[in-house]
């Protein structure tokens, strides 16, 4: 599937979906250049409300004060050390 672009709640994301049905939100206007998540393989078609949901339910997770989700580890002492973070 070609890449798509959907507007959520101000957030400006890249759908894309894998040959193996695995679909990926990169999520453009973001804190963090690159920072995306990747869905389940599914068999068939999300619906825009499938990827209102997922998205949504993304930005649920992402903490306010690094731009990352809650429990990215990694990402957040790759933030902390190059000062971003609140640490």
């Amino acid at each position: 599937m070609p890449s798509m672009r959907v507007t959520i709640d101000g957030e400006v994301f890249a759908i894309a979906r894998r040959a193996d049905g695995t679909v990926d939100h990169d999520w453009l206007c973001g804190p963090n250049p690159g920072y995306w998540f990747s869905g389940s393989p599914i068999v068939s078609r999300p619906t825009p409300d499938d990827h209102l949901v997922e998205i949504r339910a993304f930005l649920l997770e992402i903490d306010p004060r690094t731009g990352i989700h809650r429990d990215d580890k990694d990402a957040a002492e790759v933030d902390n050390r190059h000062g971003s973070g609140t640490g």
